[in-house]
């Protein structure tokens, strides 16, 4: 019984010895590796161990590949595509809701005058003669300039709130799109309410319900100026308070 187990003994031990040199060859064979990928670990794929290096964060790009610069996104920093969008974009947005606003209140404007006209107004009259038809031409004339600013401030803020912390770029452009927006909104709704006293006058007579055009106009050109105005500093504080 003891020969036995001293016999046994120095197998054991080269049993042990041989693991000892598969480990080893086990650990040359990965520095080998490691050595032939230019010192960077590659995943074991025969045995499953490791995990593969990201080479591009997820883009599917390859590594040290040429990049596109047409290819890449718009960032934040970049001044004439804010957010990766067009400025046309946001300047068409805000002049687009001047338009709608426009055409509604030209529309109403116009149904509301011809209402009158027909209800107290004898044919052949002039509409103007009517105290009612007159008072609800000035409302209706001076209503774009009081709403125009509103408009713009509201337009402004929206800008502002789309473009956080890029206030200057807010800015010129809620002012810019809001004089665009005025002057085209104004001109629809005065041209179709007075339009719709035009027609009704004898003979085309007394066109414009006696308002002078040319001082009109002016009064026009005058008042986008506050309109832009307002409309940049609505841009400016929604632009400050988002960012």
């Amino acid at each position: 019984m003891t020969d036995e187990s001293e016999q046994a003994g120095p197998g054991e031990s080269t049993g042990a010895g041989g693991g000892q040199q598969a480990d080893a060859g086990s650990a040359a064979g990965a520095g080998s590796r490691v050595e032939g990928d230019g010192g960077v670990a590659r995943p074991d794929r025969a045995v499953g161990r490791g995990a593969g290096l990201p080479s591009d964060g997820g883009t599917g790009a390859t590594p040290g590949a040429d990049v596109d610069p047409a290819a890449t996104p718009a960032t934040e920093g970049s001044i004439f595509r804010p957010n990766g969008r067009s400025l046309l974009v946001y300047v068409g947005g805000v002049v687009g809701v001047f338009v709608a606003a426009g055409i509604g209140l030209g529309l109403g404007s116009n149904f509301i005058l011809g209402f009158l006209i027909e209800q107290f107004v004898e044919p052949g009259a002039n509409p103007t003669d009517s105290s009612l038809v007159s008072i609800m031409l000035l409302h209706n004339v001076v209503t774009p300039f009081l709403v125009g600013p509103l408009m713009a401030v509201g337009a402004g803020a929206l800008i502002g709130r789309a473009l956080p912390g890029r206030r200057l770029t807010a800015t010129a452009i809620g002012g810019s799109a809001s004089l665009v927006g005025f002057y085209l909104m104004t001109g629809l709704t005065l041209f179709l309410t007075i339009n719709v006293v035009t027609q009704y006058s004898t003979g085309g007579a007394g066109g414009g319900g006696g308002l002078d055009q040319a001082a009109l106009g002016k009064q026009v050109i005058e008042s986008g100026i506050p309109a832009a105005v307002v409309g940049g500093l609505g841009a400016y504080i929604g632009s400050y308070v988002s960012g």
